[in-house]
């Protein structure tokens, strides 16, 4: 007889991964992220798994190969700056969807728009990408307070 109070569980069965299923070792493994690639942020897990930081600086360092946020890392407001600036970062999916501060990502290797945040309350820098942006392009999907710098 299935169990009404535990219906979960028996997903395990049907090919599902329990780990996946059950967030297992989620919050360590973000920790531990934020720990090797950011510098001096405080964060707030919250409920939903998005991640709420004072300021989300990632130095340059040449050994990262930073092209990525992981799929597990998912930021929701930024307080502060965004300061991920030098890296080979090819997306923005994962970064805060909106920023309080100034928003840099320049010098990347940034493809696309995909990921950007819809708010920035201060500047916007994206210059010296790959693939280079318009101030139109970004005004479609980030209300900016700010300059735009592309």
């Amino acid at each position: 007889m299935k169990d009404i109070f535990y219906p979960r569980l028996y997903e395990f069965e049907r090919g599902e991964d329990a780990s996946r299923t059950l967030d297992l070792g989620r919050k360590r493994k973000v920790e531990e992220w934020i720990n090797k690639y950011t510098k001096f942020t405080k964060y707030k897990i919250n409920s939903d798994w998005t991640i709420d930081v004072r300021e989300l600086v990632i130095p340059s360092q040449k050994y990262w190969d930073l092209k990525e946020i992981p799929e597990y890392v998912d930021f929701g407001v930024c307080y502060g700056s965004v300061i991920i600036r030098d890296q080979n970062l090819m997306s923005m999916k994962g970064l805060p969807k909106v920023v309080k501060g100034d928003f840099f990502v320049d010098n990347n290797k940034l493809e696309d728009l995909e990921g950007c945040p819809k708010q920035v309350d201060g500047d916007f820098y994206i210059r010296g990408n790959k693939e280079k942006f318009t101030v139109d392009e970004i005004k479609k999907i980030c209300t900016v307070g700010g300059r735009i710098v592309v």
